[in-house]
């Protein structure tokens, strides 16, 4: 009867095991949403903002934040969290028609089309855009990473990883390369809409 008992246990565990579906015989699908200048997957940078993405596990939440305009005017500014899987990837913010204007990625998972995310190095960023410049934005308190050939995408580091005594002042000051060391890691990726006139 105790061999009886253990053989029915054994074929309880393993019988599901062994009917468990193959990974591969499973569409492949993506395992983290990708960010490009066009938007976060879906969600495309310029266009009305979707109620719900169309990509597996991608879930948006809106929300107002209040803030000020030029003439020091209180208004509700719209914006719009990114969740993946139940981990927060970053915010975006919507203008007046609800349309997605900007994208600010801080999850390791989102990849810019395969080549970099919100944590590589400086180094690696360097390797993956060309001619890449580094500016110190004021009202960013950030060090920003740019290429011509990519307007509209942002890598931006902590201030205090650039190798140098002196205050960084001024807006979008011009930075020497170098001076920010290869291991800096970035904090986010920024990626706004430009409209094309």
């Amino acid at each position: 009867m105790r061999y009886v008992t253990i053989l029915l246990l054994v074929l309880g565990v393993l019988g599901p095991v062994v009917a468990v579906e193959q990974p591969n015989s499973r569409p492949e699908r993506p395992m983290y949403p990708k960010v490009t200048l066009d938007g976060i997957e879906d969600l495309k940078l310029g266009a009305p903002l979707p109620l719900k993405s169309v990509f597996p596990g991608l879930v948006l939440k809106t929300y107002q934040e209040p803030d000020y305009d030029e003439s020091g005017r209180p208004i509700a500014r719209s914006l719009v969290k990114f969740y993946h899987e139940g981990f927060y990837l970053g915010r975006g913010m919507l203008d007046g028609n609800k349309r997605l204007v900007e994208l600010e990625i801080t999850d390791w998972r989102v990849t810019y089309d395969t080549r970099f995310a919100a944590t590589s190095s400086w180094k690696h960023v360097q390797s993956q855009l060309p001619e890449v410049k580094l500016h110190y934005a004021y009202g960013l308190d950030a060090l920003v990473a740019e290429s011509a050939d990519l307007p509209g995408l942002q890598v931006h580091f902590e201030t205090s990883a650039y190798g140098t005594q002196s205050r960084l002042t001024g807006d979008f000051t011009p930075l020497a390369v170098t001076g920010l060391p290869g291991t800096a890691k970035a904090t986010k990726l920024r990626i706004f809409w430009i409209p094309l006139e």
